[in-house]
């Protein structure tokens, strides 16, 4: 996947944020209805995120395609399932007055930390899988930037972990070339 065909996916993405940033003068009820839940129209809102959430973490996996077996699939249910997560946190924090809410993220950031900590493995002098558990780390923080309605810095934290996984990827092909 080309650096352009990426640009073009976080455009796509990100542009109903841009959008909604770049009003006049934004309607605060929408706004706070869109954030309290309970209608379709909300959920409408959490299923778009949700999406967002999901193609971000796919491309991540495009760009993280290694030997263990963590590619698109597994990074997409990741960003997928944290804004599942976040959704409902959030959802429950508003609309039930529930000030538990970051305890719920706090949780959800050690789960996966359990999960990478188990693909770390050390043969020899050489550590293995660091990149794959800090790649899905980052993945969480995205999918929860897209529940929480950031979708644009969700946007570029995907495209700043695509371009990190791009750099061992390069500097592998130049090792075997010489």
């Amino acid at each position: 996947m080309t650096i352009k065909k990426v640009l073009g996916i976080l455009l796509l993405v990100s542009l109903p944020s841009l959008l909604f940033a770049l009003q006049a003068k934004p309607n605060l009820n929408e706004y706070s209805m869109l954030m309290s839940g309970g209608d379709t129209r909300t959920e409408l809102v959490y299923v778009f995120r949700l999406v967002i959430a999901t193609v971000l973490g796919a491309m991540i996996g495009l760009f993280h395609h290694r030997e263990q077996g963590v590619g698109p699939l597994m990074y997409a249910a990741i960003a997928s399932s944290s804004a599942v997560f976040g959704a409902a946190m959030l959802h429950g924090s508003l609309s039930l007055n529930n000030p538990y809410f970051m305890s719920g993220i706090t949780g959800l950031v050690t789960g996966i930390g359990f999960i990478g900590g188990s693909i770390i493995f050390r043969n020899e002098q050489r550590l293995m899988g660091m990149i794959t558990a800090i790649t899905m780390w980052g993945t969480v923080a995205v999918g929860l930037s897209c529940a929480l309605g950031m979708h644009i810095i969700a946007a570029f934290s995907a495209l700043i972990i695509s371009i990190f996984n791009l750099i061992p990827q390069q500097l592998q092909k130049k090792q075997l070339q010489e």
